[in-house]
């Protein structure tokens, strides 16, 4: 083995190396890909069916009103929200698989 000092920043998905001839940055877990798409297009549709339900709840400009509210959630936004829910335990299974197998940093 060589001799240096080394460095390391261990993140969420990441980790980074670093020494003083050598930079790396490497997944954790790289057969695991966080659902960006699907996440964004379920957010969108309970913005969606939330605005529709509770039109009183924004302003001209669509913003929040301040103050307290009333929040009515529909059948539709409690699907997008189980659905969601769904999404998320599915990448966490994923993310469990390669640790339970002890894979993670080979």
């Amino acid at each position: 083995m060589g001799e240096g000092v080394v460095g390391y920043d261990l993140g969420p998905s990441t980790v980074a190396f670093v020494s003083d001839t050598d930079a790396s940055l490497e997944k954790l877990c790289p057969e695991v890909e966080q659902p960006w798409k699907e996440t964004r297009r379920i957010l969108r549709s309970m913005d969606r069916s939330r605005r529709a339900t509770n039109p009183g709840n924004y302003d001209e400009q669509g913003c929040v009103k301040r103050g307290g509210k009333r929040w009515i959630r529909s059948e539709r936004d409690k699907r997008r929200l189980w659905d969601l829910a769904e999404t998320e335990r599915r990448l966490a299974a994923k993310w469990r698989q390669p640790f339970r197998r002890g894979q993670w940093m080979l």
